[in-house]
């Protein structure tokens, strides 16, 4: 176990660097606040909902395919509640980085709609959530989702995305959380 753990940091610190150098070079960067909830699908734990907001980086050289591929990293803090099955509350504060990967699958004049998918680590308040045990207080954060930017340098940008949280089998208990709707809305700063 001790292996996974040293594993799990030297991922961390790789992320950090990551983020250090994006910082650094010519870069887009950028704020988002979503609100996520399970109000389509009943996830598990049950009556799933809050918020989430980030940072996001996106270094001039990290695109391709005349701007068609995009990558950038993410900082987020995510605030979730949740009613749990034996009728108590539980909540759950969770800090996250890692690269995200987006394709514009079509280019219009007024706005370019993608699908997006990331994955990184992520470190949470707590190793329960509701009746949810998540085996460790360190996670990956896995999220997916399709979307669209708008305006002239594609400041602004709207997405519906689903979120999951487990230790990747990592530890013997490993139930996850899942927030299979977020409705995000960002601005890019050029």
């Amino acid at each position: 176990m001790k292996i996974k753990k040293i594993a799990l940091a030297l991922a961390t610190l790789a992320m950090g660097s990551s983020i250090a150098f994006a910082a650094s070079t010519s870069s887009t960067q950028g704020i988002n606040i979503a609100y996520g909830s399970d109000f389509i699908t009943q996830s598990q734990p049950h009556d799933t909902s809050g918020i989430r907001v980030g940072y996001t980086i996106a270094p001039s050289n990290w695109s391709w395919a005349n701007n068609t591929l995009v990558a950038y990293t993410e900082i987020s803090y995510a605030y979730w509640h949740s009613t749990a099955t034996n009728g108590g509350n539980s909540t759950e504060n969770i800090l996250a980085f890692g690269p995200v990967g987006r394709w514009y699958f079509a280019n219009m004049s007024s706005w370019s709609p993608y699908v997006e998918v990331g994955v990184g680590p992520a470190a949470l308040s707590k190793n329960s959530f509701g009746d949810r045990m998540l085996g460790s207080r360190l996670l990956f954060q896995d999220v997916g989702g399709i979307g669209a930017t708008f305006g002239q340098n594609r400041q602004m940008y709207a997405s519906v995305n689903a979120i999951h949280y487990s230790n990747a089998g990592l530890h013997a208990d490993n139930d996850g959380i899942t927030v299979p709707v977020l409705l995000t809305v960002g601005y890019n700063f050029t």
